[in-house]
């Protein structure tokens, strides 16, 4: 029994070893057929035949590749530098015709002529503004913008043709102001009679009927104080003031009052010494103080 048992033994391990050698063989056989599929190394023997590799030169690679259009390059790089078109010559020559053409005003054309010219907005803006207006003057002394007040001495020294002096001068530097500028007129004893208007009033034909005919009406009478007439000027906010005066004023505190009303407006202030000059010290100060000039004047 015994010996039966090891020889079904020996029997199963000689069954074993037949079965991992088939495998192993098996193994091999594909191992070769693999290696005979790929290409081999130069020197290498293969089935008993030298197998040889051809290499192509780097240099006849990178001849032979084609180059790229550069569409197709800067589709494939969207940051790739593409090369500016040159302008075409014939846009450049009308565009240097444009820009160095310049433009002709006839010397002939009346200012009238201009005007109608000119459309639009800018026409609009250029009737509607004082561009060009250098002011006015009163005397000689001439004031820049294009709204006037006048305040004018009528105290009783100025009787016997001074106050109607002073009144033909005041019509002449209103009749020189154009429809689009504005006067006021104030006429002033230690009180003062101004026009029966709210503030300033245009230049216009109508308005110097008016209220030149209302200052023919006023006398000659009482004292001499500009002070209340220059501040109800200064409140009309104007372009400047001028002040005429034939003497010394009642008051000596009119020369500080006016400096005191005048600080913040600034308003220029230009005084006259009419006929007169014994209060030219006072005169000159009000000038300087405001911005103004000063003047005697002789009728």
């Amino acid at each position: 029994m015994i010996f039966k048992y090891r020889r079904q033994q020996k029997v199963a391990q000689i069954s074993s070893w037949s079965g991992s050698i088939l495998i192993h063989v098996l193994l091999v056989i594909l191992l070769l057929l693999i290696t005979q599929s790929r290409p081999g190394k130069p020197g290498k023997i293969h089935d008993g035949k030298k197998v040889s590799i051809e290499v192509s030169d780097s240099k006849d690679l990178i001849a032979e590749q084609q180059p790229l259009d550069a569409i197709q390059v800067s589709a494939l790089n969207p940051w790739a530098i593409q090369t500016p078109q040159q302008p075409d010559v014939q846009v450049l020559e009308e565009i240097s015709q444009i820009t160095t053409s310049e433009p002709t005003i006839s010397m002939k054309m009346s200012p009238s002529d201009l005007e109608n010219s000119l459309s639009g907005n800018w026409a609009s803006f250029m009737s509607q503004s004082n561009l060009g207006e250098l002011g006015a003057t009163f005397f000689g002394l001439q004031a820049r913008g294009g709204k006037f007040v006048y305040v004018v001495d009528r105290s009783a020294s100025m009787a016997n043709g001074r106050l109607d002096a002073a009144r033909n001068e005041l019509f002449h530097s209103i009749e020189s102001l154009t429809s689009r500028m504005s006067f006021f007129i104030i006429f002033y004893d230690v009180d003062y009679l101004k026009m029966e208007a709210e503030g300033l009033v245009k230049a216009s034909r109508h308005n110097r009927e008016i209220y030149f005919e209302w200052a023919r009406t006023v006398p000659a009478a009482g004292s001499t104080d500009p002070t209340k007439a220059i501040q109800f000027a200064l409140r009309l906010k104007p372009d400047a003031i001028w002040l005429l005066s034939d003497g010394e004023f009642e008051n000596d505190s009119v020369v500080d009052q006016i400096r005191a009303t005048n600080q913040i407006s600034r308003i220029p202030i230009h005084t006259i010494a009419f006929a007169d000059n014994s209060g030219e010290d006072s005169l000159r100060l009000i000038a300087r103080q405001n911005r103004g000039n000063y003047r005697f004047v002789s009728p």
